[in-house]
């Protein structure tokens, strides 16, 4: 049976899970304090999520001893507390000397890549006083923030309306209708950085005159005759992992 508890430490977390187990060959035999080593996977851990995510799926890193701890032994795993929640640590026994162990990085973490080092330790006491050898029990992390695609509308100035108290805003996947006059000036804001294709589907009457455009903004006046509907500006992200949002423009 698996117990866990927590412990805090200056700068980083202990997730203490303590259990009890018999080796293969019935006890921890003599000759001082036996050492052990464990293959972590995967290596690196890495994890990638958008800002817009406001609860994570943990993430889970298998553990294989080469043999089973004998008596009772203090599995330590030392978090980097800024970017872990510890009191989400879960363990499970597969099978053997394999363990699973489920860790949960941090929903705040600003946009970035985030780096560190996860430490396993056997402990032979739940203050971690005094440890077992133990080889392989170091894993490098990455986790990844990126900006969630979300592109916001301003026409002439004034920014339009979703309807729920917000302003209108065309996230992953989204393609958003608007209908506006001829000689409008829209403005396009983008939380994640993208490039921007403005399309008039080669109708001659139609023209996108492009004022300023960066990453994240993008300002232009369109214009065309009445029921004018081949007006478009797609937002594709720089970060490959995230799909495309599209305005389409109808002029009255």
């Amino acid at each position: 049976m698996l117990n866990s508890t927590i412990r805090r430490a200056i700068g980083r977390s202990f997730a203490l899970l303590s259990f009890s187990l018999l080796a293969a060959c019935g006890g921890g035999g003599g000759g001082g304090d036996p050492s052990y080593a464990v293959d972590l996977s995967p290596k690196p851990l890495t994890a990638r999520w958008t800002d817009a995510m406001v609860v994570l799926e943990p993430v889970s890193v298998t553990a294989v001893f080469d043999k089973a701890p004998t008596g009772t032994v203090y599995p330590v795993v030392v978090m980097d507390a800024p970017n872990f929640v510890s009191e989400t640590v879960a363990v499970r026994q597969i099978s053997g000397a394999t363990y699973e162990v489920d860790l949960t990085p941090k929903s705040s973490l600003s946009v970035g890549v985030h780096t560190g080092t996860l430490t396993l330790k056997l402990c032979k006491d739940p203050q971690c006083n005094a440890v077992y050898a133990l080889t392989g029990g170091s894993l490098p992390y990455e986790l990844t923030v990126s900006a969630a695609m979300a592109v916001s509308l301003t026409i002439n100035g004034v920014p339009v309306p979703d309807g729920r108290g917000g302003q209108l805003t065309a996230r992953e996947d989204d393609v958003l209708t608007v209908d506006i006059s001829s000689g409008d000036t829209i403005e396009l804001s983008s939380h994640a950085e993208v490039d921007w294709v403005a399309s008039t589907n080669n109708q001659v009457n139609n023209s996108i005159t492009v004022l300023s455009s960066t990453p994240t903004s993008w300002r232009a006046v369109i214009s065309g005759p009445p029921n004018a509907k081949d007006l478009s500006v797609l937002a594709i992200p720089k970060d490959t992992n995230q799909r495309s949002a599209q305005y389409s423009f109808f002029i009255q």
